[in-house]
């Protein structure tokens, strides 16, 4: 027997608006949907996209984060233009991509840094230097000098020692839709779990700007550009992150040619959405649309049984003090 040996089946956006105008007869198999059609199927499909953003926890959508934290800050703002937070760093130990440590010590206005290494480093990256005074000094890169001395944007607001860590990274992520899980991480890359925190648990707090080892959080998704996680209680060392679990939102459809964000087990699912989504506004009858119904809500339960974990799940007592 004779296999393909590929893995790479997928589709476009408009192959997915095609297929869903094909499935209540708009158009047949030998036509392609008029412009406005297409126009209209993308604005449905995003809708779409966007609603079943709802639906379960989705695997797939999973991404891992590191948030560095600050003194005396209680709330951070996690999205694109929130606080300083990034995929690009597990930070663990400074063999860790987008963290390295000064090789000759710092001193306040310093814009000249030598460091370890300036590996994966480039101008308007942020960096962030730990410095003496349990502070993070955030700034942008200026320029990269070479393979061990980079420029900052703004000089250095107080020392920083031989050996200290400097991070830098490109880019935020969006706005997580859910956090799902929060650990401490100490500076040797320790990881401690944090309990999560319903709304009224935090509110009634009483105080909360207690300062040690943080262990708890509560986050509030908004509805705008960024999140915002509680922490409790303020951490007393800078030194420790939050190493964070989210749920990130689903991209867009924005191009002829874009692929869906989805996997692969979700493309029958979506036809089938988009086509009982567009049959109100095409004529169909209602009849039919009771049919299309059966078979999007058949395809999108088989999509989300398949996207689920199979871990077992294990309950105990709250042993906290209250």
């Amino acid at each position: 027997m004779a296999t393909s040996s590929s893995f790479n089946f997928t589709v476009t956006r408009d192959d997915i608006i095609k297929e869903a105008y094909e499935k209540i007869g708009v158009i047949d198999p030998t036509e392609s949907p008029t412009a406005d059609q297409v126009v209209g199927g993308a604005r449905k499909l995003n809708l779409l996209a966007k609603a079943w953003m709802s639906k379960g926890l989705n695997l797939w959508r999973r991404e891992e984060a590191t948030l560095f934290m600050e003194n005396d800050k209680q709330v951070y703002s996690l999205g694109a233009t929130g606080d300083h937070w990034t995929a690009e760093i597990n930070a663990v130990q400074a063999a860790t991509t987008g963290i390295t440590e000064m090789r000759v010590a710092g001193v306040s206005t310093n814009t000249t840094l030598e460091v370890d290494s300036t590996t994966g480093m480039a101008a308007s990256d942020n960096i962030g230097v730990l410095m003496d005074d349990n502070t993070i000094h955030w700034t942008t890169i200026a320029s990269v000098t070479d393979s061990d001395t980079v420029v900052l944007t703004t000089g250095l607001d107080a020392a920083a020692a031989i050996d200290n860590r400097v991070y830098h990274y490109t880019s935020k992520p969006q706005r997580p839709l859910r956090v799902l899980d929060a650990h401490r991480r100490d500076f040797n890359g320790n990881d401690t779990p944090m309990y999560k925190m319903a709304d009224d648990e935090y509110q009634f707090l009483s105080k909360k700007n207690s300062k040690g080892s943080t262990n708890q959080w509560y986050y509030d998704p908004g509805r705008d550009t960024n999140g915002r996680l509680h922490l409790w209680v303020v951490a007393s060392s800078v030194k420790d992150t939050v190493f964070l679990v989210y749920q990130r939102p689903v991209q867009d459809f924005d191009a002829t040619a874009d692929n869906p964000d989805f996997p692969v087990e979700w493309f029958r699912a979506l036809i089938l959405g988009l086509a009982y989504d567009l049959a109100p506004n095409n004529g169909i009858p209602v009849q039919e649309r009771a049919l299309l119904k059966i078979d999007r809500d058949e395809a999108l339960a088989d999509a989300m049984y398949w996207d689920e974990e199979d871990a077992s799940v294990y309950f105990g007592v709250d042993s906290r003090n209250r």
